[in-house]
């Protein structure tokens, strides 16, 4: 649960993913790591949108404070909850950015020149997953929530179009009205200007 304290699996539970090739401390690294990943993928307050204390920005940071202990060992002696939250966001982010290559490579049919395989994208496929079930689910919600046969889609359609123009040609109607008030306003302010500009019988006189 979001709010408890998050609980420790053995390193056994953890993905060995690409570890195979490296030396004994690389591996106790990565392994550290992964247990890192594991312990953001069991609170889903942390990165599931519609969790309903995604929001509780306090239970969060308590979270991220008990990871951060929770993460300590002789490398990383003190716990620094903002030094595990940036490495799982910046995590995040190339995983995300390498899915959509990969998505690019399968559109272009160039699967061949895609980069290696991040060390650690197998244990953030929760999060990919995540990503297409919300999306599978705002569609699912858009098509239950407009249901419409072609007669009714098509009637909404003429309706809405003939109220569009009914708005267009009110609107014309008001720019017009405008327009004219404002000519007839500078049509008044000029007679009355040129009004004003009387010659006096002394001044007409002087006139070739």
């Amino acid at each position: 649960m979001a709010d408890q304290a998050p609980v420790l699996q053995s390193n056994s539970s953890f993905s060995l993913t690409n570890l195979a090739s490296l030396s004994k401390r690389r591996k106790r690294k990565w392994r550290h790591y992964f247990k890192l990943i594991d312990l953001y993928k069991k609170n889903e307050c942390l990165w599931m949108e519609n969790h309903k204390d995604f929001c509780n920005f306090a239970l969060k940071e308590d979270i991220w404070e008990k990871i951060a202990i929770q993460m300590t060992n002789r490398a990383h002696p003190n716990p620094v909850p903002e030094k595990w939250k940036r490495l799982v966001v910046r995590w995040r982010y190339k995983v995300q950015l390498e899915q959509l290559h990969k998505e690019q490579a399968r559109f272009y049919n160039k699967i061949d020149v895609l980069p290696p395989k991040l060390r650690y994208s197998d244990q953030f496929q929760f999060l990919l997953k995540h990503m297409f079930d919300r999306n599978k689910s705002a569609k699912k919600v858009v098509q239950v929530s407009a249901p419409e046969t072609d007669a009714g889609a098509a009637a909404v359609s003429k309706v809405s179009l003939s109220a569009k123009y009914m708005r267009l040609g009110r609107t014309k109607n008001k720019n017009r009205t405008s327009f004219g008030n404002k000519l007839q306003s500078l049509e008044s302010l000029r007679n009355k200007r040129r009004s004003t500009l009387t010659l006096t019988p002394e001044a007409f006189q002087k006139l070739p």
